[in-house]
Formats: C-alpha cells, structure tokens, sequence
C-alpha cells in the first residue's frame, strides 16, 4: 500500500510541476508585459511580505502531522478529530494575529516601500493579494494535513492542477481584455477560496471525519517550536526580497523574481521526489520500522542525489540564457545576471539536499530540539544580505542565502545522523562534494560544447536537450565508480519494484 501511494503521489506531483512550470512562465511574462517590471516587482514584494501567513503551513503544519501519524496508523478517529480540533483553533488564533499585521502592512507599506505608486491602488492589490492566503489556511488547511498524513498527497495534487490551469486562462483572458491588476488578483483568490472549500468537503466525506467531535482540551505538542522554528525558516525564505525592497527598487525585485520562477520550478520538481516523506518516516517510526528505514534510506540517497545532481548540474549551465531568452523584448530592467544565477542555483542546490533530513526531523517530532539551526539560518542571511546588497546588489543577497542554505544542510545532516539514524556522516558529506564536482565537470563540458557548435549556444532548447545528456552521462558513471555497491543494491532494487515484487518501503 505504501509503495502504491508513493507512486501516485509522486506521478501526480510531477504532473502538478510539469502545469506549473507552463503556467508559471506564462503568467509572469504576461503580467511584465502588460503592466511592466515595477508593477510585476510589487507584486513580487507584496507577496514575500504576505508569505508570513506560511508560518501556520510549514510551522504547525508538521506539528498537526507528527501529531497525526500514531492514531492514522492505529485508525483512532476519537484521537484525529482531538488533534484537528486543536489544530483549527491554534490557526485561528494565528490567523487573526495575521490580520492585525495586514492592517499593519496596508498603513506602513505605500507609505514606506511604494513612493511611485498610488496609495490606494497599493493598498486594493494588498488586499486583494491577501484574500488567497487567508481563505487557505482558515478553510481547508487542517483538512489538507489530514490528507497528506494519510499519504494523500496525489489527491491535493490533482485539486491544484484543476485550480492553477484555470487560474492561468482566466487570469491571462483579463489582461487581454485590459483588465486592472486588481481584478486579474481577484480572480486567483476567488479560486482559491473554491480550492480550500473543495479540499474541505472531500476530506469529510471520503474519510468521515467530524472535527466538533474532537472538541476537548487536547492540546499539540511543541507547537510553539514548531511555530518559532518555522518563524525563523519564513524570515530566511523572505530575507531576499524585503532587503531589496528596503535597499533597491521594484526594477530590481522584477529580475530576482523572474529567476525566482525558475527556481520555483526546480524546487517543485524536487518536492514531487520528497514529497510524504515526512508521512511515510513517521508512519514507520510509529510501526517502529527502524532497520526498515535505514535500509529504505540507504536506496533513496543514492536516488536522491543522482536526481538532484543531474537537475542542478542542467540549471547552472541553463538558468542565465533562460531568463536571457523569456525575457527577450523587455528592455526595462537587465535581467542577465550570471553570477546571481550561479550563486542562486548552489544555494538551492544545499536547499535540495537537506529535504530528507528534514523529513526525517518533522517525521520524529524533533521541533524543539533543532529550532536553534533555524534561527542562526535566519540570522546569517539577513546579516549577510544586508552588509553585502548595497556594494554588490541582488549578487549580495544571493551570497547570504547561499550561506545561510549551507548551514542549515549540514545542520539537519548532523543532527540526524547524530539523533536519529545513529551513523557517521561521512558518506552524506562525500554525496555532497561529488556533487558538487559533478556540477562543475557538467558546466566546463557544456561550455566547451557550445564554443565548438554554436548552434547549442543559441538554440536553448537543443542546448538543454545536449546539456541533459552530458549531465545524466557523467553523473551516472560518476556514481557507478564512486559508489559501486551502493549502486549495484539501489539499481536491484528499483528493478524489483518495478517487476512489481511485494517488498513495501
């Protein structure tokens, strides 16, 4: 069962990133056209500043599901509807925390942050842009974790497909007919408020559950540290865009927030790989699975790290003539910056890294004990961005998310290993460092490729066709060479699953 939900979620993952990539690169460049960089740099920034709502998904929300794993496993609904009561009302409590600082923001930011333009024309598109994110987390988000704890993830998949497709054609159907940003933002709020409703009644009738049943003083455990960890994650996550918005201009915020595209596409791409982790780690610790885990573990590394080096190695030849090529015809901001693209694509490259790690922390529960990590993260990317954003620019905040990426990773390998699977550290380092390696043999290789035919350097799309091939060859043999036998195991026993042996994960 376990393997057959791992299969769908990550099918459905990949097809949500596949429509969300083209529909992401569509939107985006609509809006800069129609409207231009500073209008799309607002949005940018706005958004970054709302995105504080997200401590309540990626803070209690992993509290909600460690919480959940034991009683979905032993099925005591008497216990599920305890935790998601509980749940609904911490994020209420949040929710309206978050409302005092909208207000807040619709008072300081024109005032501070948008000087070019209109008050009221900042304060409707804040608004507006809140609308979303509220609606989300009032109306579906328990709901949403209940599913991803039973290892649904396909299912919210599928529910995001639907409202993204519709969001884009919609959206794009408004500027076409000159419609104001307003009401384009409007229109994806509407849809989102249907998608946390259609989550919402899903989730009680397919799995019966009754949440005012629930009602008692249950209360979750370290949800104030899974609060305060993730405050320091969504200040980190955050730290690029709000330095620029302090020391830079909306011109500025455009470019970082059209490389941002890409990178939100690899890190989808990524996510359709790691995604349940967490579920399927805590499902195991609750069965006590322990020699299962490390063995499973053993497997999913290398996997893991080859599908990452390849992906990584690929967009650090390919980001910069990307952007370079979908922004072509927009002459009002440079947005051919290389060395920020490098930089960007290592930091998240130590961001791919850390995901199981971190599934493994959130599986177990170890919010308290590993919140430390995340504060210093948020430190040094905010101290860094700032010292270095005014003599270096958006290449600046790249330099302090790349370092603040880095301590995190080795943080949670650490950790883990230290804590949880009780082993060295050794191997995880050297998948790092090969990696690393690999990337740069990929970059020399396409550099040489694309001085001897330059047919590949002017035509993307052969050139990340012949960049794909150079990646997957050298990191494979790499791999084989470096890691034999590790190797030799992962190969057998992918072959295994897909001959279709009943040997669950």
């Amino acid at each position: 069962m376990r393997s057959k939900n791992i299969f769908k979620n990550v099918l459905a993952s990949m097809s949500l990133q596949v429509v969300s990539i083209i529909c992401g690169l569509i939107l985006p460049r609509v809006i800069i056209q129609s409207y231009g960089s500073e209008v799309n740099g607002l949005v940018a920034s706005i958004v970054q500043f709302l995105s504080f709502i997200s401590l309540l998904d990626g803070g209690i929300g992993l509290i909600i599901k460690a919480a959940l794993y034991k009683p979905i496993a032993a099925n005591n609904q008497k216990e599920i509807n305890k935790i998601l009561y509980s749940s609904q009302k911490f994020i209420r409590r949040i929710v309206l925390v978050f409302l005092i600082y909208l207000i807040g923001l619709c008072v300081f930011y024109p005032q501070i942050f948008s000087k070019d333009f209109d008050r009221v024309f900042t304060i409707i598109l804040i608004i507006v842009l809140s609308i979303s994110s509220i609606s989300e987390y009032l109306f579906g988000m328990v709901y949403r974790l209940f599913i991803e704890a039973k290892q649904r993830f396909y299912i919210i998949s599928v529910i995001q497909m639907a409202v993204i497709i519709l969001n884009t054609i919609i959206s794009v159907t408004l500027i076409n007919l000159g419609a104001n940003i307003q009401i384009v933002k409007l229109s994806t709020a509407f849809l989102y408020l249907l998608k946390s409703i259609t989550i919402c009644i899903y989730a009680k009738k397919k799995f019966n559950l009754n949440i005012k049943e629930g009602k008692s003083d249950y209360k979750l455990r370290d949800r104030w540290s899974g609060l305060m960890q993730h405050t320091a994650f969504v200040i980190h996550d955050n730290t690029d865009v709000v330095v620029l918005t302090f020391f830079s201009n909306a011109k500025e915020i455009s470019v970082y927030s059209v490389y941002q595209i890409v990178i939100v596409g690899i890190k989808g791409v990524i996510q359709s790989f790691s995604n349940g982790l967490d579920s399927i780690f805590g499902e195991m610790f609750a069965k006590d699975e322990r020699k299962n885990l490390k063995e499973k573990l053993l497997y999913y590394e290398m996997t893991y790290f080859t599908i990452i080096t390849i992906i990584f190695a690929c967009a650090f030849s390919l980001i910069t003539p990307f952007v370079v090529m979908y922004t072509a015809g927009i002459h009002d901001a440079n947005y051919d910056r290389q060395l920020f693209g490098y930089i960007m694509i290592l930091a998240e490259f130590m961001w791919a890294v850390r995901q199981p790690y971190g599934a493994l922390v959130a599986s177990v529960g170890h919010f308290k004990e590993t919140k430390n990590g995340a504060i210093i993260e948020a430190v040094l990317n905010a101290v860094i961005s700032i010292a270095l954003v005014v003599p270096l620019g958006i290449v600046g905040v790249a330099i302090g998310t790349l370092c603040a990426m880095a301590f995190r990773t080795f943080d949670f390998i650490i950790y883990t290993a230290k804590h949880i699977l009780l082993r060295d550290t050794k191997n995880t380092i050297l998948h790092i460092v090969f990696s690393i390696i690999q990337i740069a043999i990929v970059f020399v290789l396409f550099t040489l490729l694309t001085n001897v035919i330059p047919m590949v350097a002017h035509n993307w799309i052969i050139g990340a066709i012949c960049c794909t091939i150079i990646a997957t060859f050298v990191v494979c043999i790499f791999n084989i060479l470096a890691w034999p036998k590790e190797a030799k195991a992962t190969f057998c026993y992918i072959a295994k699953k897909i001959k279709g042996e009943k040997n669950d994960m």
